[in-house]
């Protein structure tokens, strides 16, 4: 059965290494039920990029990046003397969009201690469900012996299993309890998570992590990054050197105006436009970024 519609939202990870990219499989999911059914509420439903991994995510169009201008486009062309490809410039633009959301939605995504501590509570459910049924076949178990016969009288033990017995067929009942499905994946989840917050993040990650994006795509299109030496960094800098610097002012530009216009709580707003502007960094201070080692 298929069912159109274009009002669905799509999960991204927030800036990190997986970067979903046109081409990859897409999966629309709905917890009100199958989304391919007529009569499912699509109201909860959003696209899921497979495979999925675990990480903070967001939504797309909450916060939404204007594409760049004719004008603006026209400018970062003059910078590289040549015509902007069209993947250079989706990828560029693809960037800024995830960078100013994942700054923005910050405060709102989930942490990987907060990942961490669900799967804790899936796994500890999970011990008490097999203890439970363990419990609740010792208890009704009709072979279970005591000394009510040496006692002269049935004990209430004996007299409820006794009672279950006439009364419940056992034959029918099926209390086998096999959670390695939750179980499996939920540990090495776990340990994948744990993994992630023993090793830490660099300082300002999502910020290097979107350099590191601007690089590779230029790198894609044969446009190699040449960092431009400290002595002539306000002098001559080498045309991709100046078209990152300008990517970056457009970027937060554009992001600051994508957050006045989102639906953030105000001092949500104040703090995104905050945290954005502190980005917006000189020449000197780029150089020393990608000079420190790798980016990620």
């Amino acid at each position: 059965m298929k069912r159109t519609t274009s009002n669905l939202r799509g999960i991204v990870p927030a800036m990190s290494e997986w970067v979903v990219k046109p081409g990859d499989t897409l999966r629309v999911f709905s917890p009100e039920g199958d989304p391919r059914d007529p009569s499912t509420d699509l109201s909860q439903a959003y696209v899921v990029p497979e495979p999925f991994l675990l990480q903070p995510s967001y939504f797309t169009n909450f916060i939404t990046t204007l594409p760049f201008s004719t004008k603006e486009i026209e400018e970062l062309e003059s910078v590289l003397s040549s015509k902007m490809p069209k993947r250079l410039l989706a990828e560029v633009e693809r960037a800024i969009d995830e960078f100013v959301c994942t700054i923005a939605l910050q405060s709102r995504m989930a942490t990987w201690k907060q990942i961490e501590d669900r799967l804790v509570l899936i796994l500890e459910a999970c011990e008490k469900a097999i203890v439970g049924a363990q419990a609740l076949l010792e208890l009704t178990s009709f072979k279970v012996l005591d000394d009510s016969v040496f006692r002269g009288v049935l004990s209430a033990d004996q007299l409820v299993r006794r009672m279950l017995m006439d009364r419940v067929d056992f034959e029918n009942i099926k209390l086998n309890v096999d959670l390695d499905p939750i179980l499996i994946p939920c540990i090495r989840a776990l340990e994948d998570v744990k993994k992630k917050n023993k090793r830490g993040r660099k300082p300002e990650v999502v910020f290097r992590l979107f350099l590191s994006r601007l690089s590779k795509a230029l790198d894609a299109e044969g446009l190699k990054l040449t960092v431009p030496s400290n002595d002539n960094v306000f002098d001559k800098a080498p045309p991709t050197f100046v078209f990152v610097t300008k990517v970056l002012d457009l970027c937060i530009d554009k992001g600051k105006a994508a957050v006045v216009a989102s639906e953030l709580d105000q001092s949500e707003k104040d703090e995104a436009v905050r945290a954005l502007s502190h980005y917006r960094k000189s020449s000197r201070a780029l150089v020393h970024y990608f000079r420190d080692g790798p980016l990620t």
